[in-house]
């Protein structure tokens, strides 16, 4: 039920999207970095995602921009706890979808605009074996595709502050800044632990 729950508000927001009469299809490259503070994982880790999404009008500046980011990352299980892995260490190449629902409030110019916004991220995350690990590790796999959902650690409040500047008429570039707070790690104490800091590079139009 919540799984079809879910897909109902994908499919409404992305129908609001298309018949909205002045929405702005984004696409963005984000360099993004994981806090992990355990040694038994990696160094925080780098990497870079692809997204999509949109800025849908509600009431006068407010606005919804729902955007989906796609990237991928190594894990690896260590004292029950799955943690991110660097390539020599890695039990499993985990492809990754984070769905942002945030709402902003665009302040604009001629030339430009600043959007503050927050919402919250749902990262949608599936690990399958990496290459070359052998099959008897198929439970630590097990274990990690568990710990993705478990204890709200797949669900990320979020903050956002985006820069765009006309390049001409429909067409916009320009940066943002975003932060996601894990929520299963605060209820956890380990505020910190498993935050992404993203810097995105966006073309808006």
């Amino acid at each position: 039920m919540k799984k079809k729950s879910y897909i109902s508000l994908i499919f409404c927001i992305l129908t609001v999207s298309l018949f909205a009469a002045d929405f702005k299809t984004v696409f963005s490259l984000s360099p993004q970095i994981t806090i992990n503070n355990d040694k038994d994982g990696a160094p925080s880790p780098v990497k870079f995602g692809v997204g999509i999404g949109f800025e849908i009008p509600l009431i006068q500046n407010l606005l919804i921009a729902p955007q989906f980011t796609f990237s991928t990352n190594y894990y690896l299980v260590a004292n029950n706890k799955v943690l991110p892995a660097e390539i020599e260490n890695r039990t499993a190449l985990a492809p990754s979808l984070m769905f942002d629902i945030p709402f902003g409030y665009k302040f604009s110019t001629k030339n430009f605009s600043i959007t503050p916004k927050i919402g919250a991220g749902t990262f949608l995350r599936y690990g399958f074996l990496a290459k070359g690990i052998s099959k008897s590790e198929s439970d630590l796999v097990d274990f990690i595709n568990e710990g993705f959902y478990k204890d709200l650690a797949w669900l990320y409040p979020l903050a956002e502050i985006d820069f765009d500047f006309v390049v001409k008429e429909k067409l916009m570039a320009g940066f943002g800044i975003k932060y996601y707070l894990p929520l299963g790690s605060v209820l956890k104490g380990e505020t910190l632990q498993n935050s992404i800091f993203a810097l995105q590079f966006r073309f808006a139009f």
